[in-house]
């Protein structure tokens, strides 16, 4: 028993999940200090820190009323959008422009703008999720309905970990039952 114990330990550590896990759990762990500790410098010395300067900003949204207004060659409106997001991470309309534009289906914009604080593109990608939902599983039992949520979610490259299960089975719950019977 105590050896089968240990070959579970053993292949527990060798895991590329649980790899993965840790790997990201020390990310945040480490994201969520460094916020830290540009919180406290700017609490202590204001304005000691700043990617972003009136220049960098004004050229950013100069950039983008450009793309909006369909001043800029559609063979060059990707890179030009990405320069608009390199500029300025945390301009949100480019983000949501690109979304609509290109998608996300590798997750890396929606990634960068978690990066940055932004949580729009994955707002939109669950409410596609949840839009999906309710217009496919209609005839679907939970679990059906669970599985089709998580492939759904790998094909829109949903970054963001949501937990729809319970929500899942609460709404099937309520579709099978007529007050409460």
């Amino acid at each position: 028993n105590n050896v089968g114990n240990e070959i579970k330990k053993q292949n527990l550590y060798e895991s590329n999940e649980t790899k993965a896990h840790l790997f990201n759990s020390i990310f945040e762990l480490l994201f969520s200090v460094h916020n830290a500790y540009i919180d406290v410098l700017n609490k202590y010395k204001p304005n000691s820190i700043s990617c972003l300067n009136e220049v960098s900003i004004k050229k950013s949204e100069s950039l983008f009323d450009n793309i909006r207004k369909n001043r800029i060659d559609n063979s060059q409106l990707k890179e030009k959008l990405l320069d608009v997001l390199t500029i300025n991470p945390y301009y949100t309309e480019a983000y949501l422009y690109y979304y609509n534009k290109y998608n996300d289906t590798d997750g890396v914009l929606e990634k960068t703008a978690l990066f940055f604080g932004i949580d729009i593109v994955s707002e939109k990608k669950i409410a596609e999720l949840k839009r999906q939902i309710e217009l496919n599983t209609t005839k679907m039992d939970v679990n059906e309905k669970i599985n089709f949520a998580n492939n759904y979610s790998k094909k829109i490259g949903l970054q963001k970990n949501i937990n729809l299960s319970n929500s899942l089975v609460v709404q099937d719950k309520q579709q099978r039952t007529f007050n409460g019977v």
